[in-house]
């Protein structure tokens, strides 16, 4: 349940909030000066060049445009975090989570913080303190989202734990030298940190879903739930891209379209879908119907690889027959695969729809059945106490209330009588 702020304690958290914004604002503008003033600095190998020209790119340009994919990510996430902020300041919930969305846009930035402490050295110690509030903000999203508690409570430990670790192991560049050193030795504590980070993202949310959520708080959980599974499949399209074609790997240093405009749409894209997702969830999570759009996803899903692989299997057996008797590929067995294709989709679309809501909707798919029989009866049936009886029947199967009862209105006549004898009664047997 949200819990309100009034008077002081709403004047208090509104500005904790603006003084917490404006020292991250100031901290990332700072760090984004300093990573441009080293992109102007950037010296690309011939080999580098070579690709800049053969895709008709300056070399400003293409700094210009590195640059730019910094922008979106916290663009995304402090805007998402300052419109609910705007919406939902009054809620415990909205303030703490736009402050978790601001701190995870603006304070999380390794390549950001490795340019600011190139070029603040005196500044480095605010480097560590920073990631640590953006590491913190993005750890607690998923062991407090969307009620701003955590749940369970040693949940914050973990949130803590992960926040330290990642602090050691991967912002070395500032911190001091003891630090180093001691983290040197904590290698083998990566696989670890990795395993626990992607535990945390599922089954903080799995908790929370199932033993700690009211409706309403299932329905943002499973929107943003959604949204980041979309997220990773997107993310492993643009990441596998390195590792499927060759010459497409950004860490070995290729330049190709590929990694210019693609990869980093599907790195960067992602994030921006969650930060969207989260303000969705929040300010309107009955805009949509969560649920449809996950059923939706799937049926077409599945009808665009049946249908597809049904197709290609068809062109190439067409074509095998076509060259068999004739001894050439003939346009015929596009024409035939693309007429077999058409008058399938209906078919395994309803096929497909109708295996969904049975293995995953099953009180969904009760619920219509339960409809589509009611009305068949009421189609041929005319005993008005049968009718009503099955008409309470299907309220109670599909709604599943606590008690149904059902009103018929009176007949004209039979308000009359009721009119002149205050003490009589009407019962559903006699409206019949």
């Amino acid at each position: 349940m949200d819990r309100e702020f009034t008077g002081r304690r709403l004047l208090i958290g509104r500005l904790a909030w603006v003084v917490f914004t404006l020292l991250l604002a100031c901290l990332h503008i700072a760090s984004q000066a300093a990573a441009f003033k080293e992109l102007h600095a950037i010296s690309l190998t011939p080999a580098q060049m070579q690709s800049l020209q053969a895709m008709h790119l300056s070399i400003d340009f293409y700094t210009a445009w590195v640059f730019s994919w910094q922008l979106p990510l916290p663009l995304a996430w402090g805007g998402m975090g300052l419109l609910i902020f705007l919406r939902k300041s009054r809620d415990w919930n909205g303030l703490l989570i736009s402050a978790m969305m601001i701190g995870s846009g603006l304070a999380s930035s390794i390549p950001l913080w490795k340019s600011f402490t190139a070029a603040y050295p005196g500044w480095a110690w605010l480097v560590p303190v920073a990631a640590f509030i953006g590491n913190m903000c993005v750890n607690s999203f998923f062991f407090t989202f969307p009620t701003g508690h955590f749940a369970p409570r040693w949940t914050l430990a973990v949130a803590l734990g992960l926040s330290v670790a990642n602090i050691l192991l991967s912002y070395d560049f500032a911190l001091p030298a003891s630090m180093v050193a001691f983290a040197a030795g904590l290698g083998w504590l990566q696989p670890v940190f990795f395993l626990v980070v992607i535990l945390s993202v599922f089954l903080g949310p799995i908790y929370r879903y199932r033993w700690a959520s009211t409706p309403s708080e299932k329905e943002q959980i499973r929107w943003v739930v959604f949204t980041i599974l979309v997220g990773m499949v997107l993310f492993a399209a643009a990441a596998s891209t390195a590792a499927l074609l060759p010459g497409n790997d950004p860490l070995q240093g290729d330049i190709t379209f590929i990694t210019t405009f693609i990869q980093p749409l599907g790195w960067d894209g992602v994030f921006v879908l969650i930060a969207v997702s989260i303000a969705v969830s929040i300010l309107r999570y009955r805009l949509f119907d969560i649920d449809l759009i996950i059923r939706r996803t799937l049926l077409y899903t599945l009808i665009t690889l049946l249908l597809g692989a049904a197709y290609l299997g068809g062109v190439t057996l067409l074509q095998s027959l076509f060259v068999s008797l004739g001894g050439q590929q003939s346009p015929a067995a596009l024409v035939i695969s693309t007429l077999v294709i058409a008058s399938l989709f209906n078919p395994l679309r309803r096929r497909i729809q109708d295996l969904i809501d049975r293995r995953f909707y099953r009180q969904r798919y009760n619920a219509e059945q339960a409809l589509a029989a009611f009305a068949a009866v009421a189609r041929s049936e005319t005993d008005l106490p049968t009718l009503t009886g099955k008409l309470v029947g299907v309220v109670q199967a599909t709604i599943q209330p606590e008690q149904a009862i059902l009103w018929l209105k009176p007949a004209v006549k039979e308000l009359k009588a009721l009119h002149a004898d205050p003490a009589g009664s009407i019962s559903s047997s006699e409206l019949a």
